[in-house]
């Protein structure tokens, strides 16, 4: 289904449900990415300081290698069929996490397994999550529509995570960090909702070797100058946030 074909006001009804999943499935996402909460959580589940960063590296790093295959395999099967279920796999993968605190002597196995599959969903995701969008979207309408999606995620992010700094510092108890946790882990039931309710287009009748569409891809200058460009910027900045709270955690001693 093309965003041509859509009438008005079903298009702004699906671009809005875009929106609405967005900003319940980033807090989670941002909490591990952008935030100390999960940095803290893991030091006090007894990880060293590498451990630590590590959880917030793992989703990054799995989407480098996952990325290009995942999304190869839905354009062959189509895009919800893996989206819907990969968000239950991260909702599963995160719920361990969230409990792991409950079991000390297993705490790290279920913290970096529960984080490990959780990175694996947002892989999915973000093979997805554009393509899925790309097709209800015309594009005259879609940096408009970045724009407020983006807005309204990192308004939400924002608010949730500082609800969270309010009430969780290095000598809360444990269970109060689980809690926020698995909140933010239910919040992505919000995001299966309203993605369910976005519709897609039929996969191909026929999709290309995986090669081919590499060598296309490859052939595209302007795609080309354009990831490597973005490439260098995800390899410069990416880490800065998670890496400034370890600085200042572990060599300035600050709450």
């Amino acid at each position: 289904m093309y965003a041509a074909s859509l009438r008005f006001e079903d298009r702004k009804r699906y671009m809005r449900y875009a929106v609405y999943s967005s900003c319940f499935g980033a807090v989670l996402q941002m909490g591990i990415s952008e935030s100390s909460l999960f940095i803290i959580y893991a030091s006090r589940l007894g990880a060293d300081q590498f451990l630590s960063l590590m959880t917030t590296s793992v989703i990054p790093l799995l989407k480098l290698f996952l990325l290009i295959p995942f999304a190869y395999i839905m354009e062959k099967t189509g895009l919800k069929g893996m989206l819907i279920p990969s968000y239950f796999v991260g909702m599963a993968g995160m719920t361990a996490a969230s409990v792991s605190g409950f079991f000390p002597d297993r705490a790290l196995m279920l913290f970096v397994g529960g984080i490990f599959l959780y990175a694996v969903s947002i892989s999915v995701h973000s093979a997805g999550w554009f393509a899925l969008q790309r097709y209800i979207i015309p594009p005259g309408e879609r940096g408009a529509h970045i724009g407020r999606l983006r807005y309204s995620w990192q308004i939400t992010v924002s608010l949730f995570l500082l609800i969270a700094s309010l009430v969780v510092d290095e000598n809360s108890p444990l269970v109060r960090m689980q809690v926020i946790i698995f909140i933010g882990t239910l919040l992505i039931i919000g995001r299966i909702v309203f993605i369910s309710r976005i519709p897609e287009r039929p996969p191909r009748a026929h999709t290309p070797p995986l090669w081919v569409m590499l060598h296309a891809a490859w052939n595209n200058k302007p795609l080309l100058r354009m990831s490597l460009f973005m490439a260098g910027v995800n390899f410069l900045i990416a880490s800065t946030v998670p890496v400034g709270f370890a600085f200042l955690k572990y060599e300035l001693a600050l709450p």
